[in-house]
């Protein structure tokens, strides 16, 4: 038998902070569904070097206040796979 992890490193596409619109808020009440189960090992969260060029505020302060004592990474090189990849 198989016993399944009660642990997750969640993935979100874009930072989520401040929640302005149904996606947004969609990952905030799955992130915060998961910080309450005691169930988020980890939350990455990809960033720009500029988020305010595509029109976003993005707090990750705020996302580190909500996950925390999980830890939050955030890889910058976002811009670089959109030129790349569109």
């Amino acid at each position: 038998m198989i016993a399944m992890s009660r642990r997750w490193i969640v993935v979100a596409g874009a930072p989520f902070m401040p929640a302005q619109d149904g996606g947004e808020r969609e990952h905030l009440g799955f992130v915060e569904s998961l910080v309450d189960a005691g169930w988020l090992a980890g939350l990455v969260v990809p960033t720009d070097a500029d988020p305010a060029k595509l029109g976003r505020t993005d707090d990750l302060d705020l996302i580190r206040e909500l996950i925390a004592p999980a830890p939050l990474f955030s890889p910058r090189g976002v811009d670089r796979c959109r030129q790349r990849f569109g």
